[in-house]
């Protein structure tokens, strides 16, 4: 990023390649709509673009990217008052790819894979705003509880918080997925 400010284009053109599968992610998972998040991505970079030199390197470049992407995305999802929306995932074969390959699954096992994943989704649809920030977060993008405080706008005490209760929330919502 601090070679992007400096007028390196290319440098952009690597901050992309390098986030935008992990950006798209954390949208689809907001949302579970694949247009949506695509757009998310173009919009997210091209607040980075144009904020590129207000960019302070106080963090870790990825946390403000996550931070201008979560605030888009809870932005769009109150004007759209989408919160409600438990639709299922379009891509539901992206879950089935992070399982252990052990052979072509069958239809039933296809199946309910796709049931577990609209369970799962719905679940994550129901938390609150921040929690499910939270919980895509840290537990999706794999970002520290002090990272995620910091882009959801909490304290890192408040994001503990919110990430006991979110967790008892899932496993209450998810306790017959056994």
């Amino acid at each position: 990023m601090l070679r992007f400010q400096e007028g390196d284009e290319e440098a952009f053109a690597e901050l992309f390649r390098q986030h935008k599968s992990r950006v798209f992610a954390l949208a689809f998972r907001y949302a579970n709509d694949p247009a949506y998040a695509e757009d998310l991505v173009s919009e997210t970079f091209l607040r980075v673009y144009r904020a590129r030199k207000q960019y302070r390197p106080t963090a870790k470049f990825s946390t403000w990217l996550f931070r201008i992407a979560a605030n888009l995305a809870l932005n769009e999802l109150r004007s759209r008052k989408r919160l409600s929306a438990l639709d299922a995932p379009a891509g539901e074969d992206e879950e089935a790819r992070e399982l252990p390959d052990r052979g072509e699954p069958g239809p039933e096992a296809r199946a309910e894979a796709g049931d577990r994943a609209r369970v799962v989704a719905a679940a994550l649809q129901a938390l609150p705003e921040t929690q499910r920030v939270l919980v895509l977060l840290v537990y999706y993008e794999d970002l520290s509880v002090r990272e995620a405080a910091e882009i959801a706008g909490v304290s890192a005490l408040g994001a503990r918080l919110r990430l006991f209760r979110a967790r008892e929330q899932l496993r209450k919502a998810l306790k017959d997925l056994g």
